[in-house]
């Protein structure tokens, strides 16, 4: 018997956009890693789920590049004359 059309097997969560981040492809149970978006330095992480998908990305290692110019020019030691 022929059959039509497209046998659909997942075996990982598909590339997708959130928090300003195109996400590759993702392996199920494994943590995947991105570069933060625009404007910030650090690793953005987010879990793909065999039975849920893609979970909520974390931004928590992310800084603004703003507050990173800032904390160098605070850290620089007051010199008086």
């Amino acid at each position: 018997m022929k059959t039509k059309g497209c046998v659909v097997i997942n075996t990982s969560c598909p590339r997708s956009m959130a928090e300003d981040i195109w996400w590759k492809r993702g392996a199920f149970n494994k943590m995947a890693k991105q570069k933060c978006p625009f404007g910030a330095s650090g690793v953005a992480t987010r879990f793909c789920d065999q039975e849920k998908g893609w979970q909520k990305p974390n931004l928590m290692d992310c800084v603004s590049n703003s507050f990173l110019t800032l904390r160098t020019t605070v850290s620089v030691p007051f010199v008086e004359f």
